[in-house]
């Protein structure tokens, strides 16, 4: 089998500490490729070994945001110590928060900048992760990051940084100083959101006059697609005081000086081969890691890069990466139906196994099981091949299909982060992943799922719950982006949402073992 190898600032106020935006939280959002599982698939896909991560291990996430990330690791991985600073007060008593009402022992978060954190008594760490932080803070913080790995991450320990990509975000670039500088004007005194919000009227109006939007004609989309965003996003992606996108070469040569080398792409669609023909021969020309990364991002034009860098990475042989892909469990996260014949990835259109990807969907229809397990028991997948398997087994990883699922038995932690995040939606939309225990990590459902999966739990009427939660606070359905009106209206369409759930989508999540035993 072959598998693939700064603009202005606005004026600093009392929103800004350290270069980060604090007076307004950032999103509550779980990222799925930040877990154990999923790095270790990716190191493996790379043919690098990963570490071993049913033992006991450490992890740190320094700018943890809301903390969601590491309560959802910690929930599932009881195994773990789980530490993580942020230079926002409100994040770290948000994250504090979340661990105590989850009863999660094993977090431990403060609210420091990244030197004054390293100066504690921590222990050393076999993950350090950053989300988007490395784009978002200044010389000095990225100094201070490359020292705290340098001391802290163990030998043949894994760090995950995540950043803005260059070219991807270079036409993005002019749009962000004019929203940036028009939000500093006259900044005393105005909540940052309701300078967000007039920065982002005045732009638009400005892109209705042409010149630069014409010229650039991606910007003007790019910008719609942000006047929908939330503040909490905006004031954390646009407005901070410090925001720096990077080549991917310039952030390897960076963290080469905590002994970092670049191991694998974290993001699963960048396993598959989905670059077309003459591109993939243009890469094959380029012999130099850093390079070859580059000039990927070139012909993808990708805009933000997770990475995934290993102190002292241990190769593995074909072989060796083919035995341990063909010995690991894998879950389906959907049915063999939904599989399509191309798959549109950010690389390009992805031509698709589809027979071979069917049979192994259908497959793991009875549960969790490795390519070794399932070539055994069936002779119809064993005539496939070992190698088309595999390819296959990609092909799904790439699309979210499948996830590696190396847990399989109940979590405590994770039951009671369930409970917990099905009882906020009660009063918002602020928790969004459910903790599974057999892919030891996140799954993310919306609102009307989770007070979907709350009636059930209680044994009530899923649609009729939901529309009398809905109803208490003054909210109504949205469908096709217009919000339902009438009761009526809005009991008709939940029911057939509660009937569409009842048949796909709580089984899934039964079997991810997402269900909490009660609330």
């Amino acid at each position: 089998m072959t598998l693939p190898p700064v603009p202005p600032p606005i004026v600093p106020d009392a929103g800004h500490r350290a270069g980060a935006v604090t007076a307004i939280g950032y999103t509550a959002s779980c990222h799925r490729e930040m877990t154990p599982a999923l790095l270790s698939l990716s190191l493996l896909l790379r043919g690098i070994a990963p570490p071993d991560f049913g033992r006991a291990f450490t992890w740190c996430e320094l700018g943890f945001g809301q903390g969601v990330n590491l309560a959802v690791a910690a929930a599932t991985h009881p195994q773990g110590r789980f530490f993580g600073t942020d230079v926002n007060p409100e994040h770290a008593a948000h994250a504090a928060d979340l661990g105590r009402a989850a009863g999660l022992g094993n977090l431990a978060v403060e609210a420091l900048d990244f030197d004054a954190y390293d100066r504690l008594d921590l222990p050393p760490f076999d993950v350090v992760a950053l989300h988007g932080v490395w784009s978002w803070v200044g010389e000095g913080p990225r100094r201070r990051i490359v020292e705290f790995l340098r001391r802290r991450l163990k030998p043949g320990g894994i760090a995950y940084v995540s950043y803005n990509a260059l070219p991807g975000w270079a036409p993005y670039m002019p749009l962000r100083r004019l929203l940036t500088a028009h939000a500093a004007q006259g900044a005393q005194g105005r909540p940052l959101p309701e300078r967000i919000a007039a920065a982002l009227a005045f732009v638009r109006r400005l892109a209705d006059e042409g010149g630069y939007f014409a010229v650039n004609p991606a910007v003007r989309p790019r910008l719609e697609e942000l006047a929908e965003r939330s503040a909490a996003y905006l004031a954390h992606e646009f407005f901070n005081e410090a925001w720096t996108p990077d080549y991917s070469a310039d952030v390897f040569a960076a963290l080469a000086g905590a002994d970092l080398t670049f191991a694998a792409p974290a993001l699963a669609s960048d396993h598959a081969d989905a670059l077309p023909e003459g591109a993939r021969a243009l890469l094959a020309e380029v012999t130099d890691p850093a390079l070859r990364e580059t000039v990927r991002d070139t012909l993808t034009n990708q805009p933000f890069r997770r990475d995934i860098f290993v102190r002292g990475p241990v190769p593995l042989d074909p072989a060796a990466r083919d035995r341990r892909l063909d010995a690991l469990p894998f879950a389906a996260l959907a049915p063999a139906r939904t599989l399509p014949g191309i798959a549109r990835l950010p690389q390009g259109e992805l031509p698709l196994d589809r027979d071979a990807g069917m049979a192994l969907l259908e497959a793991l229809a009875d549960g969790p099981a490795s390519l070794e397990a399932l070539a055994a028991r069936s002779p119809e997948l064993a005539a496939l091949g070992q190698e088309r398997l595999r390819a296959a087994l990609v092909q799904l990883h790439a699309l979210s299909r499948i996830a590696p699922a190396p847990g399989g038995g109940a979590a405590a932690g994770a039951d009671s982060w369930n409970r917990l995040v099905l009882a906020r939606s009660l009063d918002g939309d602020t928790l969004s992943a459910l903790a599974s225990p057999m892919l030891a990590g996140g799954v993310e459902t919306d609102r009307l799922e989770r007070l979907f999966l709350l009636a059930s739990v209680r044994g009530e009427d899923p649609a009729a719950f939901a529309w009398d939660t809905l109803a208490a606070r003054g909210e109504a359905v949205l469908r096709d982006g217009r919000l339902l009106e009438g009761e009526a209206a809005n009991r008709a369409e939940l029911a057939e949402r509660a009937a569409a759930f009842r048949r796909g989508r709580l089984p899934l999540l039964a079997r991810l073992g997402c269900v909490p035993s009660r609330t």
